[in-house]
Order: C-alpha cells, then structure tokens, then sequence
C-alpha cells in the first residue's frame, strides 16, 4: 500500500520473485535472463490528499532497492484513478528489472 513502511519491501520481494522465475527457466545454451515486476501501488480513496508525498518518498526509497533498470509512470491523468470498488485510488506503476546472474545459476546441457 502507498504510503506504508513496507511498500518498497513488497516491490523488492515482487522483484526477487520474478527473478527467481527468470533464473528457474529451462534453456539449452547461456541467455541473458531478466526478471521483470510491474508493481501498482495504490491507498485508500479518503487519503488522497497524500498520493503526491507518499509518491515522492517511494521513488526515492526505490532508488536504494537493487536494480539494474527502475521506470515509472504516474501521470496526472490516473493519479485519483479509483478501482471499482470505489475504495481504493491507483495513480500509476512502477516497472523494477533485474538481470540474473548466470554465474550462480546451473544450465542444464542437452
């Protein structure tokens, strides 16, 4: 949830799965593999007052999670965009990329 202490740990661990995935894939010969998380931060209708701030500090905290590509897009068109419950406001998304290190990882040889 945006604005949350954890919320960049719940992207980081989104990340970390998704690289892990990538690094589990079966191939016969060394490919560069990414593990690619498309995360969607969101908060409670009644607190959007604080979507701009708690952007803000969420950027920045994300700058210090490992990645090796970071993009985002919030643009004022869906920063009060509401889900259909009419509950919950999500003004964007984050994209966290991380390339896996072969070094660590087996490649099956067939």
């Amino acid at each position: 949830m945006l604005g949350s202490a954890n919320a960049a740990s719940t992207i980081e661990d989104a990340a970390t799965a998704a690289t892990d995935d990538a690094a589990s894939l079966v191939v016969t010969e060394p490919q560069t593999r990414v593990g690619v998380a498309f995360c969607a931060p969101y908060c409670g209708k009644h607190l959007k007052a604080e979507v701009e701030p708690a952007l803000d500090d969420l950027l920045e905290t994300l700058n210090h999670v490992p990645h090796d590509a970071l993009a985002w897009c919030f643009p004022p068109s869906t920063r009060e965009l509401v889900d259909s419950t009419q509950k919950d406001i999500y003004p964007g998304v984050i994209l966290l990329a991380r390339v896996v290190n072969l070094d660590t990882v087996t490649i099956p040889l067939s």
